[in-house]
């Protein structure tokens, strides 16, 4: 069985006109993935909590991947006033 690397959701309120949501997949690599298959259900996985924060009404504003923390989609969302 595959261990897959951690989803996390993370929100964050500081900003005073909008919130801001993300969503980080951790790049622990799997080293008995060796087709790949587990890494593209990390990827799916990370995917379906994006959908969820679009579904909240948050916009997807940014996004990048790094070697050494991993892949990060930030989405903002206008405050109620």
């Amino acid at each position: 069985m595959y261990t897959m690397p951690t989803i996390r959701v993370e929100g964050f309120n500081e900003a005073p006109d909008y919130m801001v949501e993300k969503v980080l997949m951790d790049n622990t690599p799997n080293l008995g993935d060796a087709t790949g298959k587990a890494f593209i259900q990390n990827f799916e996985q990370a995917i379906s909590e994006c959908q969820k924060t679009l579904e909240k009404g948050y916009r997807l504003t940014d996004f990048w991947a790094n070697p050494d923390t991993g892949v990060e989609f930030i989405f903002k969302k206008i405050k109620d006033t």
